[in-house]
């Protein structure tokens, strides 16, 4: 390698806007031309079976939670301040899922 391409120096901030704004413009063709909305249609696809998938494991979390704690209290003579850790942590683990395909829709 030469020095010239060692010593290469950081974009100015004339080209980062420069850059920015050509993806600002590509990115409204995107969401303006049909053509293109239905080229991004399998990423959408994929994207809502991400999120769906998401939602069913931490929605399944949350049950496994309450279960446990549920069998706990029952059959095994923990009191309700016990198990408090387990269900709040099984409370926000299935409802950031569910906040989390609220924001995505």
């Amino acid at each position: 390698m030469t020095h010239a391409q060692l010593t290469r120096s950081a974009p100015s901030l004339k080209q980062r806007w420069l850059v920015l704004a050509l993806f600002m413009i590509a990115g409204t063709v995107f969401m303006v031309d049909p053509v293109m909305a239905q080229a991004m249609e399998p990423v959408v696809k994929t994207s809502n079976i991400i999120r769906d998938t998401m939602v069913a494991i931490c929605l399944s979390l949350l049950t496994v939670a309450w279960g446990v704690a549920g069998y706990k209290i029952a059959f095994n003579g923990a009191s309700f301040r016990d198990m408090g850790g387990p269900i709040i942590g099984g409370a926000i683990a299935g409802s950031a899922a569910i906040m989390a395909a609220i924001f995505i829709a």
